[in-house]
C-alpha cells in the first residue's frame, strides 16, 4: 500500500505540473462534443459531424464529466486526473496479483510494483491523456483480465467441476469494445483455457456468453453508425487512415522517422491539414479513410519488402520504443528514460522467456498472448507512445520473472554442495 500511496502522490504532484486544459486529440474533440451537447462528434475539429474515429467508451466517460462540470473546467480535469490516475495505480496492483498467480516470488513482484508506481516513464500519459483517450482504461481491462484468468486457471487445477469462467469473458468483452487488439487477445486466452482445462459444453456455453456480451455492445454502436455515417462501422472507421500514415515510402526510407511522421499526419490526417478535413466533410470520414486504406495497401502490395521491414520495425518500436517516440524535445531527461523503457523491455522479454520455461502450467501462456499477440495486431500501423504504453506495465512485471534465472543457479549451486549464506 506505501507503494500504492507513492505512486499516487507522484502523479498527482506531476498533474499539478501540467497545463489546465487536459488532453489534446480527437478524443479531447469528441469529449468536448459530448459535454457541449453536439453528440458523439467532430473528432477532426469543430462541423466535422457525426463520427466512428474511436470507439465510445472512453471520449464518452469524460463527456459525461464535461457535460456536468463544463469541457476544460479545473473541477472537471481535475476528476479525470483523477479517474486517470486511478486506472494507472490499479492497473500496476492488478499485475502484482497476476503475477503472484504465476508463482513469481513476493520480493519480485515488489520490485516490478515499484518500478511501475515511482518511474517516471510515461508519467503524462497516464496523468493528462488518459483522461479522454482509451489506452488507460484498456491497459487497467487487460490487467483485470490477465489477473482473472490466471486465478481461474489455477482454481481449475484445484476445483474442476467449475464450468465456465464469467468473469474472464465479460472483462475480454469490454476489453474488446475499448481495444480491439487486447481484446483479441483476450479472446485467444479464453479459448486456450476452455480448450486445455474446460469440458467441450462448458465451451459451447462460454462460446454463446461471449457473442451475446459483443453482440450487446457492438450491435447498437453499428446501427448508431449505419443511421448517422450511412454506413455499417461495427468498431472504428479510421483504420485505412491509420494504415495509410504508417506505410509509405517516405516512412519507409526516412532518416528521421519524427519528421516524416509529422510530415504524413499533415499531409492526410484531418486534424491537421485542413483541405484533408474539407474532404472528410464532402464524401464522408469512412470513404475519406477507405480510400487512403487502399492507397496503402496497393503501396504495400507494390513493395513487400519496404513493407516487411517497416512492420518489424514497428514489432520493435513496440517493444522497445525510439528515443524520438518519447522524447520529441530531445532533452537529457528524455534520453534516460528512453534507454530506461528499452530496457524494460529487454527485461520484459527474458523475462516472459523464463516464464514459458519455468512456469508453463501455472499460465505462462497468457502473458505471452497478450504481450505478442497484441503487437502482432498493432505492427500495420505506426507505434506511438498511447500504444507502447499498454505492453510497458505488463513487461514491468514480466520483469520480476528474471528473478527465476537467479532462483535457478541459487538452487544449482545448492544441490552441487554449495553453502547457503
Amino acid at each position: 500500500m506505501l507503494l500504492a500511496a507513492a505512486g499516487i502522490v507522484e502523479r498527482v504532484a506531476w498533474t499539478l505540473l501540467q497545463p489546465a486544459h487536459g488532453a489534446m486529440g480527437e478524443a479531447m474533440n469528441v469529449a468536448v462534443a459530448l459535454g457541449e451537447g453536439r453528440g458523439f462528434a467532430d473528432a477532426y475539429g469543430p462541423g466535422h459531424g457525426a463520427t466512428a474515429h474511436l470507439l465510445p467508451l472512453g471520449p464518452a466517460l469524460a463527456g459525461l464529466v464535461y457535460h456536468w462540470l463544463a469541457p476544460r473546467s479545473p473541477a472537471a480535469e481535475a476528476i479525470l486526473a483523477g479517474w486517470s490516475i486511478g486506472l494507472a495505480v490499479g492497473t500496476y496492483l492488478l499485475l502484482y496479483r497476476a503475477s503472484g498467480h504465476l508463482r513469481v516470488p513476493r520480493p519480485a513482484r515488489l520490485a516490478a510494483l515499484a518500478i511501475g508506481m515511482l518511474a517516471p516513464a510515461y508519467l503524462t500519459i497516464e496523468t493528462v491523456d488518459f483522461r479522454v483517450w482509451e489506452g488507460g482504461l484498456a491497459t487497467f481491462l487487460a490487467a483485470l483480465f490477465l489477473e482473472r484468468v490466471l486465478t481461474t486457471h489455477r482454481r481449475l487445477s484445484e476445483y474442476p467441476a467449475i464450468r465456465f469462467p464469467l468473469v474472464p469473458i465479460g472483462c475480454a468483452c469490454v476489453l474488446f469494445f475499448v481495444n480491439p487488439p487486447l481484446g483479441a487477445s483476450a479472446f485467444v486466452c479464453l479459448a486456450i483455457l476452455g480448450l486445455t482445462r474446460l469440458p467441450m459444453r462448458a465451451n459451447v456455453v462460454g462460446a454463446v456468453i461471449a457473442v451475446g456480451l459483443l453482440t450487446a455492445m457492438v450491435a447498437p454502436w453499428a446501427l448508431r453508425n449505419d443511421r448517422v455515417l450511412g454506413t455499417v462501422v461495427p468498431l472504428r472507421s479510421n483504420a485505412g487512415l491509420e494504415l495509410a500514415i504508417a506505410n509509405n515510402r517516405e516512412m519507409a526510407d526516412a532518416a528521421d522517422p519524427a519528421a516524416a511522421l509529422e510530415h504524413q499526419l499533415l499531409a492526410i490526417h484531418p486534424t491537421a491539414n485542413l483541405q484533408a478535413r474539407r474532404e472528410v466533410q464532402r464524401i464522408g470520414e469512412v470513404a475519406y479513410a477507405n480510400r487512403r486504406g487502399e492507397e496503402a495497401k496497393a503501396w504495400i502490395a507494390a513493395n513487400p519488402a519496404a513493407a516487411g521491414r517497416l512492420w518489424l520495425r514497428h514489432a520493435r518500436q513496440m517493444m522497445f520504443p525510439d528515443r524520438w517516440m518519447t522524447d520529441p524535445r530531445h532533452s537529457r531527461v528524455g534520453a534516460v528514460r528512453a534507454i530506461f523503457l528499452q530496457i524494460i523491455g529487454l527485461g520484459g522479454l527474458t523475462g516472459l522467456a523464463l516464464l514459458c520455461v519455468r512456469r508453463w502450467n501455472d499460465g505462462a501462456v497468457y502473458p505471452a498472448i497478450m504481450v505478442l499477440m497484441t503487437t502482432l495486431l498493432l505492427i500495420p500501423f505506426q507505434p506511438v507512445s498511447r500504444y507502447t504504453y499498454v505492453l510497458y506495465p505488463t513487461l514491468c512485471f514480466l520483469c520480476g520473472a528474471l528473478w527465476l534465472a537467479g532462483d535457478r543457479m541459487h538452487k544449482r549451486a545448492v544441490d552441487s554442495g554449495g553453502s547457503e549464506v
